[in-house]
Protein backbone atom coordinates (compact mmCIF):
# COMPACT_ATOMS: atom_id res chain seq x y z
CA UNK A 1 0.00 0.00 0.00
CA UNK A 2 2.67 2.00 0.41
CA UNK A 3 2.39 5.33 -2.11
CA UNK A 4 -1.68 5.42 -2.43
CA UNK A 5 -1.88 7.77 0.61
CA UNK A 6 0.40 10.34 -0.90
CA UNK A 7 -1.06 9.86 -4.40
CA UNK A 8 -4.48 10.53 -3.16
CA UNK A 9 -3.10 13.31 -1.71
CA UNK A 10 -1.37 14.83 -4.52
CA UNK A 11 -5.20 14.56 -6.08
CA UNK A 12 -6.82 15.99 -3.79
CA UNK A 13 -4.30 19.13 -3.45
CA UNK A 14 -4.76 19.41 -7.26
CA UNK A 15 -8.16 19.61 -7.06
CA UNK A 16 -8.49 21.72 -4.07
CA UNK A 17 -5.32 23.89 -3.99
CA UNK A 18 -4.74 22.39 -0.43
CA UNK A 19 -5.13 19.29 2.05
CA UNK A 20 -5.79 18.72 5.57
CA UNK A 21 -3.36 15.61 6.28
CA UNK A 22 -4.87 12.70 7.56
CA UNK A 23 -1.61 11.59 9.91
CA UNK A 24 -3.98 8.41 11.03
CA UNK A 25 -4.42 6.92 7.50
CA UNK A 26 -1.07 8.29 6.56
CA UNK A 27 0.71 5.72 9.43
CA UNK A 28 -1.72 2.85 8.88
CA UNK A 29 -1.10 2.74 4.80
CA UNK A 30 2.82 3.98 5.01
CA UNK A 31 6.66 3.14 5.86
CA UNK A 32 7.96 5.60 8.30
CA UNK A 33 10.96 6.17 6.28
CA UNK A 34 8.18 7.64 3.44
CA UNK A 35 6.34 9.63 6.18
CA UNK A 36 9.87 11.14 7.11
CA UNK A 37 10.47 12.09 3.24
CA UNK A 38 6.74 13.31 3.03
CA UNK A 39 6.85 15.84 6.66
CA UNK A 40 11.06 16.49 5.48
CA UNK A 41 9.83 18.14 2.27
CA UNK A 42 6.91 20.08 3.05
CA UNK A 43 8.33 22.95 3.90
CA UNK A 44 11.73 24.40 3.46
CA UNK A 45 12.67 24.42 7.27
CA UNK A 46 11.54 20.41 7.25
CA UNK A 47 10.07 19.02 10.39
CA UNK A 48 11.27 19.64 14.35
CA UNK A 49 12.31 15.95 15.93
CA UNK A 50 9.75 16.85 18.75
CA UNK A 51 6.98 17.04 16.32
CA UNK A 52 7.84 13.85 14.02
CA UNK A 53 8.00 12.06 17.42
CA UNK A 54 5.20 13.30 18.54
CA UNK A 55 3.07 11.89 15.30
CA UNK A 56 4.86 8.57 15.31
CA UNK A 57 3.67 8.42 19.12
CA UNK A 58 0.10 9.63 18.59
CA UNK A 59 -0.19 8.00 14.94
CA UNK A 60 1.94 5.41 15.09
CA UNK A 61 0.02 2.66 16.84
CA UNK A 62 3.72 1.43 18.42
CA UNK A 63 4.82 0.77 14.88
CA UNK A 64 7.79 2.02 15.51
CA UNK A 65 9.93 2.59 18.90
CA UNK A 66 11.58 6.40 19.76
CA UNK A 67 15.26 4.59 19.83
CA UNK A 68 14.03 3.03 16.51
CA UNK A 69 12.70 6.15 15.02
CA UNK A 70 16.17 7.91 15.79
CA UNK A 71 18.02 4.68 14.26
CA UNK A 72 16.23 5.40 11.12
CA UNK A 73 16.65 9.35 11.45
CA UNK A 74 20.36 8.92 11.76
CA UNK A 75 20.29 6.32 8.79
CA UNK A 76 18.80 8.65 6.62
CA UNK A 77 20.98 11.49 7.87
CA UNK A 78 23.84 9.39 6.88
CA UNK A 79 22.46 8.25 3.27
CA UNK A 80 21.90 12.49 2.80
CA UNK A 81 18.40 11.67 2.25
CA UNK A 82 17.59 14.09 5.22
CA UNK A 83 19.56 16.67 6.89
CA UNK A 84 19.59 18.43 10.32
CA UNK A 85 17.85 22.08 9.99
CA UNK A 86 19.79 23.74 12.80
CA UNK A 87 16.50 23.58 15.01
CA UNK A 88 16.53 20.04 16.24
CA UNK A 89 14.79 18.96 13.44
CA UNK A 90 15.42 17.49 9.65
CA UNK A 91 15.18 18.85 6.31
CA UNK A 92 15.44 17.92 2.59
CA UNK A 93 19.03 16.42 2.10
CA UNK A 94 20.74 15.94 -1.25
CA UNK A 95 19.37 12.46 -2.02
CA UNK A 96 15.89 13.27 -0.80
CA UNK A 97 13.36 11.44 -2.36
CA UNK A 98 9.73 12.74 -3.42
CA UNK A 99 7.91 9.50 -1.21
CA UNK A 100 5.89 9.19 -4.42
CA UNK A 101 9.10 7.79 -6.69
CA UNK A 102 10.71 6.85 -3.53
CA UNK A 103 11.76 2.38 -3.59
CA UNK A 104 8.90 0.43 -2.41
CA UNK A 105 9.08 -1.71 0.63
CA UNK A 106 10.39 -4.76 1.56
CA UNK A 107 12.85 -4.30 -1.62
CA UNK A 108 16.70 -4.48 -2.61
CA UNK A 109 17.08 -0.86 -3.50
CA UNK A 110 15.36 0.17 -0.27
CA UNK A 111 18.05 -0.27 1.06
CA UNK A 112 19.74 2.98 -0.37
CA UNK A 113 17.92 4.99 2.34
Amino acid sequence: MTGEYFQEQLVRNKLIGRVMINFKKMFENEETQEIIFFLSGRKDNGISHPQLDGYCTTYGNNYISNIELISLVRNMQEKGCILPNGKGGYKKGPNWNNPNSSPRKNTASNNRH
